[in-house]
């Protein structure tokens, strides 16, 4: 697992770890903590806390996933350049 985060993450000519690649990963895994774990987390909060109330929105996952494939096209395009 540390391998594949390592290779997805560190550019292989640099030996640094991409900014791009890094956004791009930690914007991914907050689109499915949004949309997996947070409505969860609400619907066990409301048994302690009966007016809490937490609705995800479409536009917010939807524009989450949009802003990781535009970042992962130009991720590509660029290793291409090079």
């Amino acid at each position: 697992m540390i391998k594949i985060l390592k290779d997805t993450l560190i550019n292989p000519k640099t030996g640094n770890y991409s900014r791009k690649s890094v956004v791009l990963f930690v914007s991914f895994n907050f689109a499915m903590f949004y949309e997996g774990i947070l409505p969860i987390i609400s619907q066990l909060m409301l048994l302690w806390v009966p007016e809490f109330k937490f609705e995800t929105k479409q536009y917010v996952f939807e524009g989450l996933l949009l802003f990781v494939a535009v970042l992962l096209g130009v991720t590509v395009w660029d290793k291409k350049q090079n």
